[in-house]
Protein backbone atom coordinates (compact mmCIF):
# COMPACT_ATOMS: atom_id res chain seq x y z
CA UNK A 1 0.00 0.00 0.00
CA UNK A 2 1.18 3.28 -1.14
CA UNK A 3 2.07 5.90 2.07
CA UNK A 4 -0.70 8.42 2.69
CA UNK A 5 0.20 12.43 2.52
CA UNK A 6 -0.25 14.12 5.87
CA UNK A 7 -4.43 14.85 5.65
CA UNK A 8 -4.63 13.19 2.32
CA UNK A 9 -7.87 10.74 2.74
CA UNK A 10 -8.17 7.18 0.80
CA UNK A 11 -11.21 5.97 -1.01
CA UNK A 12 -11.51 2.34 -2.40
CA UNK A 13 -13.55 2.12 -5.73
CA UNK A 14 -15.23 -1.62 -5.95
CA UNK A 15 -17.15 -0.74 -9.99
CA UNK A 16 -18.02 -2.91 -12.63
CA UNK A 17 -19.75 -0.22 -14.50
CA UNK A 18 -16.64 1.15 -16.38
CA UNK A 19 -19.14 4.93 -17.07
CA UNK A 20 -19.07 5.36 -13.74
CA UNK A 21 -15.37 4.04 -12.51
CA UNK A 22 -14.32 6.61 -15.23
CA UNK A 23 -16.12 9.74 -13.35
CA UNK A 24 -15.99 8.62 -10.04
CA UNK A 25 -12.54 10.25 -9.04
CA UNK A 26 -13.74 13.37 -10.46
CA UNK A 27 -16.00 13.53 -8.00
CA UNK A 28 -14.28 12.91 -4.48
CA UNK A 29 -13.35 15.89 -3.52
CA UNK A 30 -9.66 16.81 -3.87
CA UNK A 31 -8.52 15.47 -0.41
CA UNK A 32 -8.75 11.86 -1.25
CA UNK A 33 -6.92 9.49 -2.97
CA UNK A 34 -9.04 7.07 -5.05
CA UNK A 35 -8.12 3.39 -5.60
CA UNK A 36 -10.10 1.52 -8.32
CA UNK A 37 -11.05 -1.97 -8.54
CA UNK A 38 -13.00 -4.34 -10.71
CA UNK A 39 -13.54 -7.37 -8.86
CA UNK A 40 -14.29 -8.14 -4.86
CA UNK A 41 -11.08 -10.26 -4.82
CA UNK A 42 -9.42 -7.24 -5.47
CA UNK A 43 -11.06 -4.83 -3.10
CA UNK A 44 -10.07 -7.37 0.15
CA UNK A 45 -6.20 -7.45 -1.92
CA UNK A 46 -6.02 -3.79 -1.47
CA UNK A 47 -7.79 -3.58 2.14
CA UNK A 48 -5.66 -6.28 3.58
CA UNK A 49 -2.49 -5.47 1.50
CA UNK A 50 1.07 -5.98 3.85
CA UNK A 51 -1.02 -7.03 6.67
CA UNK A 52 -0.83 -10.75 6.53
CA UNK A 53 -4.39 -10.79 7.57
CA UNK A 54 -6.07 -13.98 4.94
CA UNK A 55 -9.61 -14.06 6.81
CA UNK A 56 -12.24 -11.49 7.82
CA UNK A 57 -12.31 -10.13 11.21
CA UNK A 58 -15.14 -7.48 11.14
CA UNK A 59 -11.71 -4.82 11.95
CA UNK A 60 -8.85 -3.54 10.02
CA UNK A 61 -7.04 -2.00 12.49
CA UNK A 62 -4.89 -0.49 10.00
CA UNK A 63 -7.55 1.09 8.55
CA UNK A 64 -6.74 1.18 4.81
CA UNK A 65 -9.25 3.15 3.39
CA UNK A 66 -11.82 6.23 4.55
CA UNK A 67 -14.37 5.16 1.83
CA UNK A 68 -15.36 2.71 0.78
CA UNK A 69 -17.62 2.89 -2.81
CA UNK A 70 -18.60 -0.55 -4.22
CA UNK A 71 -21.41 -1.56 -6.27
CA UNK A 72 -23.25 -4.04 -4.15
CA UNK A 73 -23.02 -7.05 -6.42
CA UNK A 74 -19.48 -5.67 -7.59
CA UNK A 75 -18.73 -8.42 -10.46
CA UNK A 76 -22.13 -9.09 -10.88
CA UNK A 77 -23.41 -6.98 -12.91
CA UNK A 78 -27.58 -7.19 -13.64
CA UNK A 79 -27.90 -10.09 -10.49
CA UNK A 80 -29.86 -9.23 -7.54
CA UNK A 81 -27.21 -10.45 -5.23
CA UNK A 82 -25.44 -8.15 -2.56
CA UNK A 83 -23.20 -10.90 -1.51
CA UNK A 84 -19.91 -8.93 -2.99
CA UNK A 85 -20.84 -6.20 -0.27
CA UNK A 86 -21.46 -8.69 2.20
CA UNK A 87 -17.96 -10.30 2.05
CA UNK A 88 -16.33 -6.67 2.15
CA UNK A 89 -18.18 -5.63 5.25
CA UNK A 90 -17.15 -8.98 7.11
CA UNK A 91 -13.51 -7.23 6.64
CA UNK A 92 -14.75 -3.32 8.02
CA UNK A 93 -18.60 -4.03 9.91
CA UNK A 94 -16.67 -3.14 13.25
CA UNK A 95 -14.99 -0.13 12.41
CA UNK A 96 -18.44 1.02 10.41
CA UNK A 97 -20.97 0.56 13.44
CA UNK A 98 -18.00 1.77 15.92
CA UNK A 99 -18.94 5.26 14.21
CA UNK A 100 -17.12 8.32 15.55
CA UNK A 101 -15.58 5.79 18.19
CA UNK A 102 -12.55 5.72 15.38
CA UNK A 103 -9.83 7.98 15.82
CA UNK A 104 -10.88 10.32 12.56
CA UNK A 105 -14.65 9.43 12.32
CA UNK A 106 -16.12 6.03 11.03
CA UNK A 107 -15.11 4.26 8.20
CA UNK A 108 -17.83 4.91 4.95
CA UNK A 109 -19.21 2.40 3.06
CA UNK A 110 -22.08 4.02 0.05
CA UNK A 111 -22.90 0.84 -1.84
CA UNK A 112 -24.59 1.51 -5.22
CA UNK A 113 -26.36 -0.18 -8.26
CA UNK A 114 -28.41 0.28 -10.93
CA UNK A 115 -31.12 -1.77 -10.16
CA UNK A 116 -34.03 -0.33 -7.85
CA UNK A 117 -34.64 -4.11 -6.69
CA UNK A 118 -31.09 -4.45 -5.08
CA UNK A 119 -30.91 -0.89 -3.46
CA UNK A 120 -33.57 -1.76 -1.81
CA UNK A 121 -32.40 -5.73 -0.71
CA UNK A 122 -28.84 -4.20 0.09
CA UNK A 123 -30.16 -1.55 2.41
CA UNK A 124 -32.86 -3.68 4.08
CA UNK A 125 -29.74 -6.24 4.49
CA UNK A 126 -27.50 -3.70 5.95
CA UNK A 127 -28.99 -1.11 7.80
CA UNK A 128 -27.90 -2.43 10.74
CA UNK A 129 -24.49 -1.01 10.35
CA UNK A 130 -26.21 2.04 9.34
CA UNK A 131 -25.36 1.65 5.51
CA UNK A 132 -28.26 2.64 2.96
CA UNK A 133 -27.60 1.78 -0.73
CA UNK A 134 -27.90 4.29 -3.53
CA UNK A 135 -28.82 4.26 -7.35
CA UNK A 136 -26.09 4.78 -9.52
CA UNK A 137 -28.35 8.53 -10.55
CA UNK A 138 -28.17 9.23 -6.90
CA UNK A 139 -24.20 8.58 -6.48
CA UNK A 140 -23.45 12.61 -6.36
CA UNK A 141 -26.24 12.97 -3.17
CA UNK A 142 -24.89 9.66 -1.58
CA UNK A 143 -21.09 11.13 -1.38
CA UNK A 144 -23.02 14.62 0.43
CA UNK A 145 -25.24 12.96 2.92
CA UNK A 146 -22.23 10.48 4.08
CA UNK A 147 -20.32 13.68 4.45
CA UNK A 148 -17.78 13.45 1.62
CA UNK A 149 -17.36 17.16 0.20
Amino acid sequence: MAEQEQGQKRALLGLHNAAIAQFMPGLLPTCYSPTSVASVEEMVAEMTSGTGITAPTGTLAHRPFDVYVIDANLGRPGEVDCSPLKTVLEYIADDVKAGSNLPDGRVVVIPISGNPDLVALATGQFEKYGIKCYLNTELRDALSENGIR
